[in-house]
């Protein structure tokens, strides 16, 4: 299927099926677009640019771009690339949504801030091995809810940087948080740093058996009073990472209780 629909004054944009790409002469084209969904495309990369390397900003660009969604994007490896100068296009996202995206290593380059993001939700990109870098997790400060799902390979949320920099990330208004059916993460982030979660009410985590800990870093959740893994399972151990640890050991325990349970009925 072939489709490219607009809204009037091109404040919305669906594209499907077409074997494109967004050039920077298109991109400056739609100063007032606001949404946009990419799905079933063999896109490798959405947005290209033609300066590499520069830092010249794009007056043209949609700086008021506020939702972004990609789904089933087999060939897709990056929104854009690192060495890419896109200026202030995603200045304004608010909610970004990735559904199978397969060969995306990485969600954004380092260098891209997120400040206005609100809703991050990511669900079967089995090639990502972390969410976001230590830069892109310290703009994060109005993200409210955050979904990480069925990712293979995921082995961190946060990726960590230089173990000899000791830093402190707050997610000031983060108030859920769901990660469920990453088979290979250990951790939130497996650096040092410091993280604070002020908002932070409601966590669920399943499926995750590799996760022993939520941080090696120093971690304040004031607000949090349990960790929720299962349908009807929850744990409060006093902190979040104590709270993991004894959630590690019990979906552990059940999983092999489970796999004892088929060896025996077969």
């Amino acid at each position: 299927m072939v489709a490219f629909t607009s809204s009037p004054k091109e404040q919305n944009i669906e594209i499907a099926g077409i074997a494109a790409l967004f050039s920077e002469s298109f991109i400056q084209s739609l100063p007032n677009l606001e949404a946009l969904l990419v799905r079933k495309a063999p896109f490798n990369e959405i947005f290209q640019c033609q300066g590499v390397g520069g830092k010249e900003e794009h007056p043209g660009a949609p700086a008021r771009l506020s939702e972004v969604t990609l789904i089933e994007l087999p060939e897709l490896t990056d929104i854009w690339k690192e060495e890419y100068q896109i200026g202030e296009i995603f200045s304004n996202l608010g909610t970004l949504e990735m559904s199978k995206c397969d060969k995306l290593k990485t969600l954004v380059p380092s260098s891209v801030y997120l400040k206005n993001l609100t809703t991050l939700q990511v669900s079967n990109c089995h090639g990502l091995k972390n969410l976001v870098s230590i830069p892109t997790a310290k703009s994060l400060v109005v993200l409210t809810k955050m979904i990480v799902t069925n990712c293979q390979m995921i082995e961190e949320i946060i990726a960590h940087g230089s173990d000899d920099v000791k830093d402190s990330i707050v997610f000031s208004q983060l108030e859920s948080s769901a990660i469920g059916s990453l088979p290979s993460l250990s951790s939130f982030c497996s650096g040092n740093y410091a993280f604070g979660f002020p908002s932070l009410e409601e966590v669920i985590v399943t499926n995750c058996r590799k996760m022993k800990i939520f941080c090696r870093g120093e971690l304040t959740a004031p607000s949090l009073q349990r960790v929720k893994f299962a349908e009807d399972k929850e744990h409060w151990d006093g902190n979040v990472n104590t709270t993991m640890e004894k959630i590690f050991i019990e979906m552990n325990s059940i999983a092999e209780e489970g796999c004892l349970t088929q060896a025996q009925a077969g």
